[in-house]
């Protein structure tokens, strides 16, 4: 028999629950060794693993089987009348509550059988139907049928079953239960041995949606003012800063009317509609957030931000629609078509002198400014000014919409993009191409298409309600639905580029509001405000734990892995230690036959992989501390 490595976790760590990464995290692990204890929720019948005799056998009579033992369970049917039958139904809690759609929960055990011969135990099977998850209403659910026959197999050895089950948004906050039931197609009489060793229940978080290419942030405003952000790199969306138009003593004297993202900031225009001591009635400001050294905790949710408010006036005698940034200036569009530069009060120029109709968006694209115009007839234009030229980029037909509402967005790649508030979108600068409707947007007629923003190679879309669209040019992915932002009401959408920092465990408990120091555990899930942050944890929800630590052996080879913080700034050290004694304990972070280190995660973490061989039995133990 191969030498054992015994492995345990001290309960400095406690490795339970999922992960709120994209990784794999382990819910549920039996090894059926000595001291076993039950794990079963329910049972119903015989054989039950590890109770049903003879239990578990530690003698050694099946070389190779990992850890110090197996359990083992006898069949005696006589029946032979070709009637399936249950024998055996073994339920276990891993007290797992899913957290989002498109989690794959997985199982994995080794199964086989001896005393007896092939026939009778062709017999028996992992039932079909009957076996998977129990997801609440939900029973025996897996993504594909079990196929496992016990004859199929050699007697005496012990053969991998893997099932897994892809979650759904119906089974978000239920519990997950695993169910192991056997079949017995009564077609011989049978005297048999069933085996198992090594149950594992993992959960695999998926990938958040695609998000838009070179950008961090996508950040709505609502007209009242408040701003909220989505993430793409987590999915997290939250409140970013009341950016309404107000004067000095914050009182609100006017309401938003658009936004715009550049050189990692977020502004947001609109105009002055209470006339009171300071504020200029009908006058437009400017307010500035910048997003550069903002803190985002990993889930993305935005400890704090400075903004500055009135940056810039324009008490131009104009309906102002729109307004864009060439990297020196800001530029104003007029509904009449008119732009005007900085706070100057006289248009600089008219789109108006190329194409008559109501304007409503303004974009650069390039070296040019683009602007979106509706004419009386309904049709959608692109017009251009381009160093004192003016023309027109784009034409389409159609009726008129709603509210005849044309946007235009465009990139520096060259791209441009055209959407109305009917859902009609248009990538215009290669042969106009057509990319859906309303019912695509996921909208109503009612809940209009607004915030049109373009990144390289892909648009995005805001509507009223603070649905946030994504779509390639590539069109290799339908048009996805990002995130719902809060509230109603919006009016713009912004992208801004902004890392996503780590700086110190003080500002990230900050950010998320905790009550208790490093020590204490703030969301009660048995793990503490440290660890959830050395992990990527969210300190405020007991479900979200992080990535945790892993152990594996394969061919007499443990590996120890866990994440860590990228950043240099982290103020924390992580140790795994080891010890082949708990009695005698004497731990050390020395004696590793491997370190792997800088395995890339994400922006925030990497891995590190302890290995070590040739030992009998080995315990370990991870701790973070600060600095």
């Amino acid at each position: 028999m191969r030498k054992r490595t015994l492995f345990s976790i001290i309960p400095t760590l406690a490795l339970a629950a999922g992960s709120a990464s994209a990784q794999s995290s382990n819910i549920f692990a039996e090894g059926f060794n000595s001291g076993f204890s039950s794990p079963y929720s329910a049972t119903w019948g015989t054989p039950v693993f590890g109770d049903t005799n003879p239990g578990i056998i530690t003698d050694g009579s099946i070389a190779g089987i990992e850890g110090d033992g197996f359990a083992a369970a006898n069949v005696n049917q006589s029946a032979t009348n070709g009637t399936v039958v249950i024998i055996g139904s073994m339920d276990v809690d891993t007290g797992y509550a899913i957290q989002q759609a498109g989690e794959v929960i997985t199982f994995t055990g080794d199964f086989g059988w001896r005393y007896g011969n092939a026939t009778t135990a062709s017999d028996l099977s992992i039932h079909n139907g009957q076996s998977g998850f129990n997801i609440g209403a939900k029973t025996g659910v897996t993504d594909a049928p079990i196929t496992f026959n016990y004859g199929a197999q050699a007697a005496g050895t012990l053969n991998a079953v893997t099932f897994s089950y892809t979650t759904v948004e119906d089974d978000v906050g239920e519990t997950v239960t695993l169910r192991v039931r056997h079949a017995d197609a009564n077609a011989v009489a049978n005297l048999t041995q069933l085996l198992t060793d090594n149950w594992l229940v993992d959960v695999g978080v998926p990938e958040p949606e695609p998000g838009p290419t070179n950008a961090t942030l996508v950040v709505g405003v609502r007209a009242d003012g408040l701003s909220y952000y989505y993430n793409p790199q987590n999915g997290a969306s939250a409140y970013v800063n009341n950016g309404a138009i107000v004067e000095e003593d914050n009182t609100k004297v006017g309401d938003v009317i658009g936004a715009l993202g550049y050189g990692g900031s977020f502004y947001s225009f609109g105009q002055v509609t209470s006339s009171t001591n300071t504020a200029v009635l009908g006058e437009y400001r400017v307010n500035h957030i910048p997003l550069t050294n903002v803190y985002h905790t990993v889930d993305g949710n935005i400890g704090g931000s400075d903004f500055t408010r009135n940056i810039l006036t324009n008490a131009a005698d104009a309906d102002l629609i729109d307004f864009a940034h060439d990297g020196a200036d800001f530029w104003f569009l007029a509904d009449d078509g008119g732009v005007y530069q900085n706070s100057s009060t006289n248009a600089a120029f008219t789109f108006s002198n190329t194409v008559a109709g109501v304007y409503h968006s303004l974009s650069f694209q390039e070296s040019k400014l683009v602007a979106g115009v509706t004419t009386d007839s309904g049709l959608s234009r692109v017009v251009t000014y381009d160093s004192g030229a003016f023309s027109t980029l784009w034409s389409q037909g159609g009726g008129a919409v709603s509210n005849g509402i044309t946007q235009v967005a465009g990139d520096m790649s060259g791209f441009v993009f055209v959407s109305r508030t009917d859902g009609l979108v248009y990538e215009v600068s290669s042969g106009q191409d057509y990319f859906g409707n309303s019912g695509q947007w996921g909208g109503s007629p009612t809940d209009s298409a607004l915030g049109l923003v373009a990144e390289v190679n892909s648009y995005l879309q805001i509507n009223t309600s603070g649905a946030v669209y994504l779509r390639d040019v590539a069109k290799e992915n339908a048009i996805a639905q990002l995130a719902t932002l809060n509230g109603s009401g919006f009016v713009g959408l912004a992208v801004v580029d902004v890392a996503v920092l780590q700086a110190g465990y003080a500002e990230w408990s900050v950010g998320y509001g905790l009550v208790g120091g490093a020590d204490d555990d703030d969301d009660g899930d048995e793990l503490s405000n440290i660890y959830e942050y050395g992990l990527g944890g969210n300190p405020t929800n007991a479900a979200d734990q992080g990535t945790l630590p892993t152990l594996s052996v394969s061919n007499g080879v443990a590996r120890y892995t866990h994440v860590q913080l990228t950043d240099p700034n982290a103020d924390i050290i992580y140790t795994v230690e080891q010890t082949p004694d708990l009695v005698n304990t004497e731990w050390t972070n020395a004696n590793w036959s491997a370190v792997t280190t800088n395995i890339t995660i994400d922006v925030n973490f990497d891995a590190v992989e302890y290995e070590v061989s040739g030992q009998d039995e080995l315990f370990f133990r991870f701790k973070i501390n600060q600095l």
